[in-house]
């Protein structure tokens, strides 16, 4: 079964009206600065979420390496004592049971393993489904990858595709998403767990599609009562502005006596509240929601709208309540990405695909709330291409400094992608 794919449209330059917007064209104490520049032999087009060490190494993936070949490769980016940064590549994929282009973010445990899912290949006999794996270190140097899990596609009742990464619960369980398979095949939310000396897999839900949703995309993220939350991109039944089958929706799974149940706690109507939902949602202290949608908002940014961040409320009686915090106008930014960044007074920090008040090559922002209820947003860089890079769109990761890290798609020295860091 051939993955599927989205795609957004792009939105015409035009301010947001209907909510507060404090535009500045680049935040004058803000200063972009290029670690590294993917050359597109070694390593190319970096592809999922940065993560940092205690140490202050950086971790991500990368489309494709060596020679043009297209499996994909898992990189470290690591400050020296000259202040230079160099590019390790831990592991190269070979396409085979290991898996091939791996995307979603990777996680970090306390011994410095690495955990991530590959959408494509494994040990499935259909050759289609996916994998999650270990990279452990050595003592000589390489990382041995260790395949905890194939997935074995719809056809067998299972996940396929799973691309958004992985998280952590206390005990050591691994959750996630996978694009496809299921029961309908419109993806699911799966858990591996330690059983013996291996790994078992299974099926947690099965999207159906309509007003369930389906095509989850992000990562799942869980509260401190063990409840996951995740987004569907698109499903839900509501609206036709992103698509026939509706606009995506924010889902919640409990845990209840070993079955875990689903409730759908919005359904984006592609309008002003947003559509197509993308990255993994952060929980406050609270427990209100906050994300970022692609499409949506201004509606007079085009018909489909620059997209929007939005926070999701809990309220009496389970009911949820969906605010839109924040709708781009395209000067300021064209698809906001997650996952967002909430820092303790209550900002949001995160970038946008595209626009800009330059070029349509993205933005980073900061959304503050104000004393009238309503945010104030301040773009901290506005990327102008070429060397600097452009089309961010990985999320960021923050430092103990305030710094904010992130890679961009193409730019830089060869064109081909950049990691960068924003500092005050």
């Amino acid at each position: 079964m051939p993955r599927k794919t989205l795609s957004f449209t792009t939105c015409a330059i035009t301010l947001a009206a209907t909510l507060v917007l404090s535009l500045t064209t680049a935040h004058a104490a803000d200063t972009d600065l290029v670690l590294y520049s993917f050359n597109g032999v070694r390593l190319s087009a970096p592809i999922s979420p940065l993560i940092m060490d205690a140490s202050g190494n950086l971790y991500g993936a990368s489309d494709y390496e060596t020679g043009g070949n297209t499996n994909g490769a898992i990189y470290r980016l690591s400050k020296g004592t000259s202040q230079q940064w160099t590019m390790t590549v831990l592991y190269e994929f070979t396409g085979a049971a290991d898996g091939r282009n791996p995307e979603g973010p990777l996680i970090l445990d306390a011994a410095g393993n690495l955990y991530g899912t590959t959408p494509y290949n494994g040990k499935s006999p259909h050759y289609c489904c996916g994998t999650v794996f270990e990279l452990t270190p050595t003592a000589s140097g390489p990382w041995k990858l260790t395949t905890l899990y194939s997935f074995k596609g719809e056809g067998d009742g299972d996940g396929e595709a799973p691309g958004s990464g992985l998280i952590f619960d206390a005990a050591g369980n691994l959750y996630g998403t996978t694009q496809n398979g299921g029961t309908s095949n419109l993806g699911a939310v799966f858990e591996v767990s330690k059983s013996g000396g291996g790994w078992t897999e299974s099926i947690l839900h099965s999207f159906q599609g309509g007003s369930d949703g389906e095509e989850p995309l992000s990562p799942l993220v869980l509260d401190k009562n063990g409840n996951l939350y995740g987004e569907t991109a698109t499903g839900g039944g509501q609206g036709t502005a992103c698509s026939a089958i509706g606009c995506g929706t924010v889902f919640e799974l409990t845990p209840n006596s070993g079955v875990w149940n689903e409730k759908v706690l919005y359904a984006f109507t592609g309008g002003t509240d947003g559509g197509y939902p993308n990255g993994p949602l952060v929980i406050d202290p609270s427990g209100n929601l906050y994300g970022a949608a692609g499409m949506g908002g201004d509606l007079s940014c085009f018909s489909t709208g620059c997209g929007v961040v939005f926070e999701l409320s809990p309220g009496s009686e389970g009911q949820w309540t969906e605010n839109a915090l924040f709708a781009f106008g395209g000067a300021d930014g064209i698809t906001p990405l997650g996952p967002l960044i909430l820092n303790r007074t209550g900002s949001l920090y995160g970038m946008t695909n595209g626009g800009g008040p330059t070029c349509n090559c993205g933005t980073i922002f900061e959304l503050s709330p104000n004393s009238e209820g309503g945010w104030n947003e301040n773009i901290l860089y506005a990327f102008t291409g070429g060397s600097g890079g452009l089309y961010p769109q990985t999320g960021l990761v923050e430092d103990k400094t305030g710094s904010f890290y992130g890679a961009t798609y193409e730019g830089g020295a060869y064109n081909t992608g950049t990691i960068f860091k924003i500092f005050p």
